[in-house]
């Protein structure tokens, strides 16, 4: 029997999504973005591959165009890919197997799929388990300077419930940069709701003078904090409050089993930005194929990294 036969392509409905989640719990590589949860608030479409009782699992978001059913990846779900309880998960064999169902393709592997051949990109993570003074020994000059420049202001560091306010002012700021449609943005909102009542979500913001000069939405699935966005307004980077938020957030969370997770970057400026802090790269993989007939493969390019 050919090993692929033990893997099998779900439609959304016949998920076991609490055989599903506990994959993703229990495998060295699980990340928010596969949980069924955080695919059914992102995704348009989602069908599955799952190997064996849920041992190894991959999420296929998908669209439609032109009649033929498409992989793409989902905003703000940085990786995806094969999620495993074993050493391995046969990454090639699930590709395999999603190539017979999807003609095309443009999705992100996670950092761990072992074999997947494709573009490598940023993702910078820092290790929250040790001490801050630790952490703190550990940062460059520049980063130093820029919160010595912050300790000249009388910054804040808070709490805040308002993830609404951060995701519209990242909106505001970024949106000129990122290839978002308003369909985007509302599924932020609505996941922000969603981590939000599993206790999940994280707000925390910079004040001065009485308002909010840079804060950020941080998500936590128990072994990452993940920077789902990050909003810092003029006057916020004049007085270097980003440095000084994320070293707040550094601070707070230290000496806990968790990794900060930068979520990038392949911008030069901002992956020095995330080096400064003593942050670590561990690339995640661009995977693409072109399998749709003539004349319509000729309409989209094998593959865009």
């Amino acid at each position: 029997m050919p090993v692929t036969s033990s893997i099998q392509l779900l439609r959304r409905e016949e998920v076991d999504t609490a055989k599903w989640d506990a994959c993703l719990a229990k495998s060295s590589n699980g990340l928010i973005y596969g949980y069924h949860y955080y695919l059914d608030v992102m995704a348009d479409n989602w069908h599955a591959l799952v190997r064996g009782d849920y041992e190894a699992v991959m999420p296929l978001p998908w669209r439609r165009k032109w009649g033929f059913r498409y992989l793409y990846q989902p905003a703000f779900c940085q990786q995806g890919g094969v999620f495993s309880t074993a050493s391995t998960g046969d990454t090639g064999l699930f590709l395999e197997q999603a190539a017979l169902a999807f003609p095309f393709a443009e999705i992100h592997l996670n950092a761990e799929t072992a074999g997947s051949g494709g573009r490598q990109r940023n993702n910078f993570i820092l290790d929250l388990s040790v001490s801050y003074a630790h952490r703190y020994k550990q940062y460059k000059n520049d980063l130093l300077q820029n919160l010595k420049k912050a300790g000249r202001y009388e910054l804040r560091y808070s709490p805040s419930g308002n993830f609404g306010e951060v995701c519209r002012l990242y909106r505001d700021l970024y949106a000129h940069r990122l290839r978002l449609d308003r369909h985007d943005w509302t599924k932020l909102l609505s996941l922000c709701k969603v981590l939000d009542a599993k206790q999940q979500l994280i707000v925390r913001q910079v004040i001065h003078g009485g308002q909010s000069v840079c804060s950020c939405v941080l998500l936590n699935d128990g072994r990452r904090l993940y920077l789902l966005v990050s909003a810092t307004t003029e006057a916020g980077r004049k007085m270097a409050a980003n440095h000084f938020l994320l070293d707040q957030v550094i601070s707070e969370f230290q000496q806990q089993p968790l990794w900060l997770d930068f979520e990038g970057s392949d911008l030069p400026g901002i992956a020095h930005f995330y080096g400064n802090f003593g942050a670590v790269n561990r690339p995640y993989f661009f995977c693409g194929w072109n399998r749709l007939p003539f004349p319509f493969r000729l309409l989209k390019p094998a593959y865009r990294s």
